[in-house]
């Protein structure tokens, strides 16, 4: 078989796809959804713990506004990135730069400030907790899910890609979440209850993604083989 008639032949299988305008209203609306299931579930938790009401009152301290500011910057780096990939062109690489600068620079501002608390002898025994940490994981299922399949609807997305950036894009929201009901503003406690659960999600993102990349990859390759294969027969 000629490569023109193998070009046609594999053309006749596919569907033409048309580019997915996701426009600001779409995403206002996800971003939406989101925030009225944090505050779901803040709550939720208000009416289950006493002890929880009566710190959702209190004044959050200087940790608690970096910890905003720092789920707030990824969510917006993530969006940049979703953005430019879902509209050729519109892409705006300094702005992820600079976004992710100021991500490293509020993780090591908290690193520092853990350090210097720990050098002064000040110890924070619930630096680990599990609750924490399960309630990052709560607060970002549901935005988690929507946003990827809000970006699944541009298939310039690869599972891995789309995956990683879904879950940067509600890191944020988990974070400002669980910055409402947590009670503790150590700056060893955020690294290590809030940040760590984000940076075990983001790598495990990552490798379910490549998992799926390589499966859709094979099944084309066998696609690929089944047509050439008949194609020589005749």
């Amino acid at each position: 078989m000629k490569t023109p008639d193998l070009i046609d032949t594999l053309s006749s299988d596919c569907n033409p796809v048309n580019p997915v305008r996701i426009t600001g209203k779409q995403f206002f609306f996800a971003l939406l959804l989101s925030l009225l299931w944090m505050l779901l579930g803040v709550g939720v938790l208000a009416l289950i713990s006493p002890a929880l009401r009566e710190s959702l009152f209190q004044v959050s301290g200087l940790f608690a506004l970096l910890e905003w500011s720092l789920f707030l910057f990824l969510g917006l780096w993530a969006f940049f990135l979703a953005r430019g990939s879902i509209f050729p062109g519109a892409d705006r690489p300094w702005l992820r730069w600079v976004l992710f600068g100021l991500i490293v620079v509020a993780i090591a501002s908290l690193s520092t400030v853990s350090y210097l608390q720990w050098s002064h002898g000040v110890r924070d025994p619930h630096a680990a907790a599990a609750g924490c940490s399960g309630l990052m994981v709560v607060f970002a299922l549901a935005p988690a899910v929507l946003l990827f399949r809000f970006l699944r609807k541009s298939v310039c997305l690869s599972f891995k890609y789309s995956l990683s950036v879904s879950f940067l894009a509600v890191a944020f929201l988990a974070g400002s979440g669980v910055a409402f009901v947590c009670p503790d503003d150590h700056a060893s406690h955020v690294l290590i209850s809030h940040l760590l659960p984000v940076a075990v999600g983001l790598i495990l993102a990552v490798i379910v993604g490549g998992i799926l990349d390589r499966r859709n990859r094979s099944e084309f390759e066998r696609y690929f083989d089944q047509v050439t294969d008949s194609s020589r027969s005749t």
